[in-house]
């Protein structure tokens, strides 16, 4: 009897902290104040425990992305960035010419890649600062919310690439002289901040 109320109260813990995240209407369980669950949560209980997770979703860096920079003289590759302007900028929105020229900042994203998260923050960052960002994906195409695929991302995208990404990167915002005024910081988040 002593083991089997254990194995109960168990079940009752797992049980609640299944139902507590599980955002379907199981709120009246934690009505009661601490006996063991009827038999119908614990069967809901171990649904939610045999029934697959979710699949993770990444938006498509063909989404996110909004400029294409060339790579390095020697390779053929293109680097997808996104590129924020502070908002009000272009002072003819029809000719879309520049009102001046800008400090620019190269944010390098976190280890899950470039998405909408460093997307916010480069807008954010150029409307803040009066600054053009751009954000390249150094990651070369591939975008997770998987943790252990980030840390595997992270761990093997060659230093030597993103260095020669950031140049490229750098050389771009050169040929813009019309919108940089020739200022450049390189900062991150998380893998971008070790890669800065």
């Amino acid at each position: 009897m002593f083991i089997k109320m254990d194995l109960l109260s168990v079940l009752f813990l797992v049980a609640t902290t299944l139902l507590a995240s599980c955002g379907c209407c199981c709120d009246a369980l934690f009505a009661f104040p601490s006996p063991p669950p009827p038999p119908s949560w614990v069967a809901h209980a171990i649904e939610h425990l045999l029934s697959p997770p979710p699949p993770l979703q990444a938006t498509p860096l063909e989404e996110l992305s909004n400029i294409r920079i060339p790579g390095a003289i020697a390779s053929d590759t293109e680097i997808l960035a996104y590129e924020a302007m502070p908002s009000g900028y272009y002072c003819d929105q029809k000719n879309q010419e520049p009102s001046s020229s800008l400090p620019s900042i190269i944010l390098i994203h976190e280890f899950f890649g470039l998405n909408p998260s460093i997307i916010e923050k480069a807008q954010a960052l150029s409307n803040a600062l009066n600054c053009r960002v751009i954000a390249p994906d150094t990651f070369r195409g591939d975008v997770t919310d998987f943790i252990p695929k980030a840390i595997w991302l992270a761990l093997t995208t060659p230093q030597e690439r993103v260095n020669d990404d950031l140049d490229a990167v750098y050389s771009y915002l050169e040929s813009e002289n019309s919108q940089h005024n020739g200022k450049v910081a390189v900062m991150g988040f998380c893998y971008g901040g070790g890669k800065a």
